[in-house]
């Protein structure tokens, strides 16, 4: 099972996760979301820790991948606490405003929210085997060259992977070009998909 964290303040997020949830589901992938609101949740109609749960799920009925929507509470209640998630997921927009350091970068985020590989804006400018970056600059990770909006609303965009030191379960260490149509006009949120997927080895179509 892997766990994916995922910042939920922006739209880009909506839209990274409908891209997800698309190809995860062509894909024949088992998919669970939730959207704790405490450091406990529900589980057999009993009250377990959410970390609990989620080692809970961790069997043969576990979903392929489980999305936890993080939210500014649950940043500020500390319900992630001593979770470690597979990755995590950061758009531009900050989930809380003391997130932001004086020089711009979300340092705190980092420490707050526990992941073996962080996918990140490239404006982030972090340059770590656990980041992954994404956006318009060819010195992202995964970067879009062009993208041209078509007639029925859909983007066509075509990506650039750089090689990485990071090699995950994925294909992140080979440069190379692909062209993907998302059915959306977002150019973040389809490299912040797109990112998400191969690092765990799940093609695109």
């Amino acid at each position: 099972m892997i766990t994916l964290a995922v910042n939920s303040c922006a739209e880009s997020s909506k839209k990274a996760l409908q891209l997800i949830y698309d190809q995860s589901m062509q894909k024949g992938l088992k998919l669970l979301h939730i959207k704790p609101q405490d450091t406990s949740v529900y589980f057999n109609n009993k009250r377990i820790p959410l970390r609990n749960y989620i080692n809970t799920l961790q069997d043969k009925e576990a979903p392929d991948l489980l999305v936890v929507e993080l939210t500014k509470e649950g940043i500020e209640k500390a319900i992630y606490e001593k979770i470690k998630f597979n990755v995590a997921l950061f758009f531009d927009k900050p989930l809380t405003k003391h997130i932001l350091s004086k020089n711009g970068i979300y340092t705190r985020l980092f420490k707050l929210i526990q992941a073996t590989y962080y996918i990140i804006p490239e404006t982030y400018h972090h340059k770590n085997q656990k980041y992954i970056t994404y956006g318009w600059s060819e010195a992202a990770n995964i970067s879009a060259s062009s993208a041209e909006l078509q007639v029925d609303g859909s983007l066509s965009l075509q990506c650039c992977v750089n090689p990485s030191e990071v090699i995950p379960e994925g294909t992140l260490d080979v440069l190379r070009e692909f062209t993907v149509e998302v059915p959306f006009n977002n150019v973040e949120a389809a490299l912040a998909g797109i990112a998400t997927m191969m690092i765990y080895g799940i093609e695109i179509n």
